[in-house]
């Protein structure tokens, strides 16, 4: 797929701090009337709504709203309407609704006669299409950017069904302290909220941010050897002790060491398995295993650990688990689409 300009900034990017809590109800894969509802659109009983002079069209599947489009005169009170509907699109709410006020003032416009503009905020794609004249008009159309299944390859490991409908897929560094809270405190919670009931596989994928944690890969190697060496059981009870004991060997100068006895408790009463997982780490055999993986985030954009994917989607506010049941609903409709 085609990447699409980035628009980040600041504001957004505070409200999508580790631990964000649930946000309202009335975005992008909930229920298209309470979007409706939120924005105060005035309908036609025909299916087209207006926002003042705004033209606001809702797109929907099985009566989830899965994108909007907006068609809006650049003038203050078009402006307004446009960014708070995107806002409330996209969960952001007051955290980007300024930020877009300021983007369709003073950057849109000049777009103009430039035809169809892809830009990405954050997990969504917004097309930008301005037409010249005394006062511009901007079509807007807001959809959650989706990648497609194969883009993420063969995880390291995973939980649950290999046929599962969705696909909960973490990318993650070892080193990381982020990535260690998401570990020992959020996953837990997917697994009995999220994966419990539901027709969902979690998927561990390697991203170590070798210029910054350099032991990062090493460990990620160690883990891909003990999972080699004894299964995908032992390689989660590897991925706990490597995140509980995260502040003895990260930028730590013995860490493979202490990988070495890390893999030793795991593998207790192994002695085969232990001497295979060493053999492996000795040889650097899962070097190209995490540097595919490496490869992979980087196709997707992602740069950041830890980075969560539900399905297609990429999710920013991963500590809340009506987020994840969210865009499960949403990958679920659009996989009924013919």
């Amino acid at each position: 797929m085609t990447t699409p300009k980035t628009l980040v900034t600041a504001a957004v990017m505070a409200i999508l701090a580790f631990g964000l809590g649930g946000v309202a109800a009335q975005q992008v894969g909930d229920d298209a009337a309470l979007f409706i509802d939120a924005v105060a659109a005035a309908g036609d009983g025909d299916g087209a709504y207006t926002l003042g002079a705004v033209a606001l069209e809702v797109q929907e599947v099985g009566g989830l709203l899965t994108g909007i489009a907006l068609e809006a005169p650049l003038d203050e009170s078009g402006v307004a309407a446009a960014a708070g509907a995107l806002a409330i699109a996209t969960g952001y709410g007051e955290g980007i609704r300024q930020p877009l006020v300021q983007f369709l003032t003073d950057q849109a416009p000049t777009l103009a006669g430039e035809g169809p503009v892809m830009l990405q905020v954050e997990a969504f794609a917004m097309s930008v299409d301005v037409e010249a004249g005394d006062t511009p008009v901007a079509r807007l159309g807001l959809e959650r950017l989706a990648y497609p299944s194969d883009a993420f390859g063969a995880p390291a490991a995973s939980i649950g069904p290999d046929d599962a409908a969705v696909a909960v897929r973490v990318f993650s560094d070892f080193e990381c302290p982020f990535c260690r809270r998401y570990a020992l405190e959020v996953q837990p919670m997917v697994e009995e909220s999220v994966l419990a009931g539901a027709d969902v596989r979690f998927e561990f994928h390697h991203l170590p941010l070798t210029s910054i944690h350099a032991n990062a890969q090493p460990a990620a190697e160690a883990a891909q050897c003990v999972e080699q060496a004894a299964g995908v059981d032992a390689f989660w009870a590897f991925h706990d002790r490597l995140f509980e004991t995260q502040d003895a060997w990260a930028g730590a100068a013995d860490a493979d060491a202490q990988f070495r006895r890390a893999l030793a408790g795991v593998l207790e009463g192994q002695p085969e398995a232990v001497q295979a997982a060493e053999a492996c780490i000795d040889d650097r055999a899962t070097r190209d295993t995490v540097e595919a993986s490496i490869s992979r985030a980087r196709e997707l954009s992602v740069s950041g650990t830890p980075t969560v994917f539900v399905g297609p989607y990429r999710m920013t506010n991963f500590g809340d688990a009506e987020a994840y049941l969210r865009l499960i609903r949403l990958t679920e409709a659009q996989a009924m689409q013919p």
